[in-house]
């Protein structure tokens, strides 16, 4: 029942991803420097790479052709009118490397903003190359009429975040910034130990306590990970169907730039997006597990995260003591 360590800092899981990016995509690449503000051809176009970097700056489609033009990404996009494009651009994660984003895989997500106000929440490890052979791009070119490709026209470009789920439901059209930042929540550390409950709060309507018997009253599921098979609760049914999400009205589709910060008795931390547990969009089946193999959890806890074996992270949380979803500010 033990997890397999797996790298957590950035620039080693970019290192750990990058052959079997470049066996799945083809090419290779020049390394590329950070944003100057301008299109280098005179546009003044450009995506905004701020936050927690070392580099930040503006990248626009000189600048990214140059930087990762030899990589060849391409791929299928849908489109907000229900089309589907072959588009092409360097992943997102290869932009943060670019721009210095050497914080930890821990502590650390992505928001990503459109023109139209649209934000996009990701969680670092979702960047990353994963075992289903997916990637999260920032696009910058379109293939027309079988010939050649052209800068992406219209309300889609001239750069757009496509996203890992093959929908447009977590893309980004019209991409205007990507903003790195760190990860927190009001839960502190009670000194380790084995949980006997656990809360979830924030961003919800009914914040509740829940001991072992108030999860197993809850509708059950199972995640087989690491050949052990656990039951327990969706984690999207615990936030969305008994706690109930509060969401912003004034997004068109809020839960993709909300996220749930998961904390254990240790005081270990991660971060879950609820676009990729949405069963309208990622449908991630991540599980607050109180038994394994059929038997309780043990040393880990009267529950603990477990987060499909996806992504080249380890991203479970033992001994759970809070869940607090949170919408984070523009």
């Amino acid at each position: 029942m033990a997890f397999t360590k797996r790298p957590r800092t950035l620039k080693a899981c970019i290192a750990a991803t990058a052959l079997l990016a470049l066996a799945a995509c083809g090419g290779g690449s020049s390394e590329g420097t950070g944003g100057t503000g301008d299109g280098g051809d005179g546009s003044t176009a450009a995506v905004r790479i701020v936050g927690a970097v070392e580099k930040p700056g503006a990248y626009g489609e000189h600048e990214l052709v140059a930087a990762f033009g030899k990589w060849a990404f391409t791929h299928t996009g849908n489109y907000a009118d229900g089309s589907k494009h072959d588009l092409r651009g360097p992943p997102l994660i290869s932009l943060l490397r670019n721009a210095g984003g050497t914080g930890s895989v821990d502590d650390t997500f992505v928001i990503a903003t459109g023109s139209s106000g649209r934000r996009v929440a990701y969680a670092m490890p979702e960047l990353l190359f994963d075992s289903s052979g997916r990637y999260i791009f920032v696009d910058v070119h379109e293939w027309v009429d079988g010939t050649t490709w052209i800068p992406i026209a219209g309300a889609e470009g001239p750069f757009r975040l496509t996203g890992s789920d093959k929908s447009f439901q977590r893309d980004v059209p019209n991409l205007r910034q990507l903003e790195v930042r760190t990860f927190r929540s009001a839960a502190v550390a009670v000194g380790g130990g084995v949980s006997s409950a656990l809360t979830v709060s924030g961003a919800v309507n009914k914040p509740a306590r829940f001991d072992l018997a108030a999860l197993q009253a809850l509708p059950a599921s199972t995640v087989v990970f690491d050949s052990d098979t656990y039951t327990g609760v969706s984690l999207w049914t615990l936030l969305h169907g008994t706690a109930g999400l509060k969401t912003d009205p004034a997004l068109r589709d809020p839960t993709v730039a909300m996220v749930a910060v998961v904390t254990g008795s240790s005081g270990h931390k991660e971060l879950i997006t609820l676009g990729e547990i949405d069963p309208a969009h990622d449908k991630l089946n991540v599980l607050v597990a109180y038994a394994v193999n059929g038997r309780p959890l043990g040393a880990d806890g009267m529950a603990r995260l477990v987060v499909p074996e996806r992504y080249f992270v380890t991203r479970g949380v033992m001994n759970l003591v809070d869940i607090e979803v949170q919408t984070p500010p523009p």
